[in-house]
């Protein structure tokens, strides 16, 4: 089994979870994100391999207060895990995300995919057309936090936020 995914180079969901049981007792704060539309960054970019090279700068988390970073799932999902300010190591991730080198070619055509996919075909390329702002254009990491976890609570607080998680994408559909 590989410890990290060859494509972010993070490490990998049963890599992550071991290491989380390896933790020593006491409390942390976590987040768990997710990638907000990747499928329509990898139509964007024209493959996933540019999609990878787009988002894995970001997530070579190098922190001296982050104690895990890696895949949540086998997909397109993280769990941060820190004694340092959950918010703040969040954050840099995504500030390092905005600075992704994304072409304006790639830009447009993500920014069109994204308002297909909120407001379906017809309504979706005419909101794309007018560049409305409404969505950035730039890769970015939606996160649920939970502060002062028990580290063995760590698995049931990271579940919980998971459900937030996509409770608040489904609202946003």
């Amino acid at each position: 089994e590989l410890s990290h995914d060859p494509g972010f180079g993070v490490p990998t969901a049963a890599y992550t979870r071991r290491q989380i049981d390896r933790l020593p007792s006491g409390r942390v704060g976590i987040a768990v994100g997710d990638i907000r539309n990747l499928k329509q960054w990898n139509t964007a970019t024209g493959s996933q391999e540019r999609t990878d090279e787009l988002f894995r700068p970001a997530l070579q988390v190098r922190s001296n207060d982050v104690l895990i970073f890696g895949k949540r799932d086998s997909g397109d999902q993280f769990i941060l895990v820190t004694h340092g300010n959950v918010y703040q190591v969040a954050w840099r991730i995504n500030a390092e995300l905005e600075r992704a080198p994304v072409t304006d070619e790639e830009r447009a055509r993500y920014v069109k995919a994204a308002c297909i996919k909120s407001w379906g075909p017809w309504r979706g390329r005419v909101l794309a057309r007018c560049h409305l702002g409404w969505i950035d254009s730039y890769p970015e990491i939606d996160w649920q936090f939970v502060r002062d976890v028990d580290v063995r609570d760590i698995h049931a607080a990271a579940s919980a936020a998971e459900r937030r998680l996509f409770g608040d994408k489904a609202r946003r559909a």
